[in-house]
């Protein structure tokens, strides 16, 4: 239950093949394979979309034999014997596409690339009923998923329908060194969040202090520090989870990841143990090239500062979320006033997060403006099969 409302994590016995009936009932037979990680399979036929069930994680041969067999299941019950599209994630490099492009040869259909924040978007709307041609504004925010640039996108503000979007608004590029190995090693997320925000001196006898985060201790940060100056295997990310897993390496709570998710989760279990009000951050917004980017290095150098002057770890837990919640409210509510929308919605593995949740509604309710959120198909990567699937149908009969 996430801001007293259920939230699915996995749709599983009871729930699946349940069908979301797609608003408007596009004509076109889709099957859509889903993103890489956390994932199901859709199948949209005559104006309902099917998904699959929980699929997992799809990075080696098992789980991509199981997904070719829950997409054939899928279609054998819904007795399909001709598609009109397949969908996919635009990342090159997910094993699902080798599925995806199987099925399109095999049924001569068309191979559709979804973006992945999209698709998120697009099975929210479906989901809630948002007529085609309709636009809504979005905060999606989640780990990763792949951007229009090449770089990991995954804190996003959109402006879409199902035919495409807009990006509006988003978390300032955050440098990885070492690309995913942020994801699991929360020390090195930190540098990067960190690093031009402290004096150098400063920022490694932090980072000195959690050499938990990183896989070789002491030795690392360094080298780490170097990657960060060279530019060397390092990324640059917009992600809201990791400025989570950062920050809760900055306070101490978690330094890797065990299980999805960790970091975010235990600090989001001691923010809310705070009490509002006694600490203050802001994550400042700047319009840079007509977008809106929110300032997440300040917000993190400010988090520090007020560690650093005796604050309760979990009095800055708790504004940390709060700061970062309402900037992304008032990127989105200001989108929203400005082209006449009157409709904002919250997705991605970041809206399971009870304070961020409830700080965008409470803002977005305010400003008399109607928020969406799931109630039927999981937040997370698990209903990303379905924006997919609706995506590519509105593309082909448009």
């Amino acid at each position: 239950v996430v801001d007293g409302a259920p939230a699915f994590l996995r749709r599983s016995r009871g729930y699946t093949p349940l069908p979301v009936e797609v608003p408007g009932r596009p004509e076109a037979t889709v099957v859509a394979v889903g993103p890489e990680l956390m994932s199901t399979a859709s199948v949209l036929v005559a104006g309902r979309c099917h998904p699959t069930q929980h699929i997992g994680d799809v990075e080696g041969p098992d789980t991509l034999r199981f997904l070719r067999e829950a997409v054939r299941h899928m279609m054998k019950l819904l007795r399909i014997r001709d598609v009109d599209a397949v969908a996919c994630d635009m990342h090159p490099a997910f094993l699902s596409r080798k599925v995806a492009e199987e099925l399109s040869e095999a049924f001569g259909a068309e191979l559709v690339e979804v973006q992945h924040h999209h698709a998120h978007l697009a099975s929210l709307m479906a989901e809630r009923g948002v007529p085609p041609g309709e636009r809504v504004v979005g905060v999606v925010c989640d780990g990763v998923g792949y951007g229009l640039d090449g770089t990991p996108w995954g804190g996003e503000v959109l402006v879409a329908d199902y035919g495409g979007f807009e990006r509006v608004g988003h978390l300032e590029p955050q440098p990885m060194p070492g690309g995913d190995a942020c994801a699991v090693w929360y020390g090195r997320m930190l540098a990067g969040v960190l690093h031009g925000a402290l004096p150098d001196q400063e920022l490694q006898a932090l980072l000195s202090e959690r050499a938990e985060g990183f896989r070789r201790g002491l030795m690392e940060v360094k080298v780490v520090l170097n990657q960060l100056e060279t530019g060397f295997n390092t990324v640059w990310t917009t992600s809201t989870g990791r400025v989570l897993d950062a920050a809760s390496c900055l306070l101490g709570l978690c330094y890797r990841r065990t299980y999805e998710g960790e970091g975010a989760m235990k600090l989001e279990a001691t923010a809310s143990k705070g009490r509002l009000g006694r600490v203050m951050l802001e994550a400042p917004v700047e319009v840079v090239g007509g977008s809106s980017v929110i300032r997440t290095k300040p917000l993190l150098a400010q988090a520090y500062e007020t560690l650093k002057s005796g604050a309760r770890v979990e009095d800055v837990a708790l504004a940390l979320h709060v700061a970062l919640a309402e900037s992304l409210a008032d990127v989105a509510v200001k989108e929203a006033e400005r082209r006449g929308i009157d409709v904002v919605g919250f997705t991605g593995g970041v809206a399971y997060n009870e304070l961020i949740t409830s700080v965008l509604r409470r803002r977005v309710e305010e400003a008399g403006l109607r928020f969406l959120r799931h109630k039927a198909v999981p937040n997370g990567d698990g209903g990303v099969s379905v924006g997919q699937a609706v995506v590519a149908a509105y593309r082909l009969t448009s």
